[in-house]
């Protein structure tokens, strides 16, 4: 067999590194056989995900499904932006202030109870706290970046508990669902939440005890464009006339926008025909000009014509 020093080497480095994947797991049984966010443990998560030795190399992280209990030991990561610590037993969120750089976050399916610890992650775009044991949101408007939070499957439960949204002034994009969130004070405060443009509630008691409540929530949010599904311009229309005039108004609304629309596809409709006809008018004086002047008729190239032209058929 030939000598390859390309895949020999190649071949060397990867036994290198599972026997230090098998060291690590080895140390972390001997300390008692809980997974712990050691250096070498994320030295080596890196590596799986062809990252970097070198920590400050690193731009994103995958600590998701490891066991861990703690946030430990990524002081070295300081240029990550994508950080994935999801199915993990954590319940604390903490040690990861220093990652300034950070703009997604991934803590869902963990054991946490509270927000905290975010304080200087001034470019986090991203917070995903979804199955968590959150009854209270806090610690969240110090966060001027923040435009998507999923805290679906948490112990939400009242408006006090949702209260501190309201002061998340670049807040876009949020997911309560399969909270138990009920109370009359719940509208208020989505209704606050100054640039909300989806919202995803389903599986809250508050949706049945509120009355109307899609068509209160597109009416009093002119912004929002999504409301556990897409709002279209027909829906927001025919609520609208609803909140002026009632079901019958909604009714005539409806039909009026309806009328609209197929008027505007008949119009567009005959726009592209009367092009149509254009095109093939001129066409037509194209080719009686050709033959009072004595030409051919201009015959279109075929596709292999095209491609013959164009170098990609080679002609014998």
């Amino acid at each position: 067999m030939a000598f390859d020093p390309i895949a020999d080497t190649t071949y060397a480095f990867n036994k290198l590194r599972e026997r230090e994947k098998a060291r690590t797991e080895a140390a972390q049984r001997a300390k008692g056989g809980l997974p712990v966010m050691t250096p070498d443990a994320i030295r080596q998560a890196a590596l799986e995900d062809n990252g970097y030795e070198t920590p400050e190399l690193n731009d994103r992280l995958y600590l998701h499904f490891k066991g861990y209990r703690r946030i430990e030991n990524l002081e070295p990561y300081t240029a990550v932006k994508a950080l994935w610590l999801g199915s993990n037993g954590l319940q604390k969120i903490e040690n990861i202030g220093h990652m300034t750089q950070l703009r997604c976050l991934f803590l869902q399916q963990n054991l946490i109870q509270s927000v905290s610890g975010l304080d200087s992650l001034d470019n986090l775009v991203q917070l995903d706290l979804s199955n968590n044991r959150i009854a209270t949101l806090s610690g969240l408007a110090q966060l001027p970046a923040l435009h998507t939070l999923n805290v679906s499957k948490n112990a939400l439960q009242d408006s006090q508990g949702i209260d501190h949204l309201q002061r998340c002034r670049a807040l876009t994009n949020l997911d309560v669902t399969a909270n138990t969130l009920a109370g009359a004070g719940i509208l208020s405060v989505l209704q606050a939440i100054p640039c909300l443009v989806a919202l995803s509630a389903n599986g809250n008691p508050f949706i049945a005890d509120t009355p109307h409540f899609r068509k209160t929530l597109i009416t009093t949010m002119p912004a929002l464009r999504y409301l556990d599904r897409p709002i279209f311009e027909g829906e927001r229309v025919a609520a609208t006339a609803w909140a002026r005039g009632g079901a019958e108004a909604e009714t005539a609304a409806r039909a009026d926008f309806q009328a609209a629309q197929r008027q505007r596809d008949r119009d567009q409709l005959s726009e592209f025909r009367t092009w149509q006809a254009d095109q093939r008018r001129k066409k037509q004086e194209e080719i009686a000009a050709r033959r009072a002047a004595g030409l051919p008729d201009v015959v279109e190239p075929s596709p292999e014509d095209v491609e013959v032209a164009q170098g990609e058929v080679s002609v014998e």
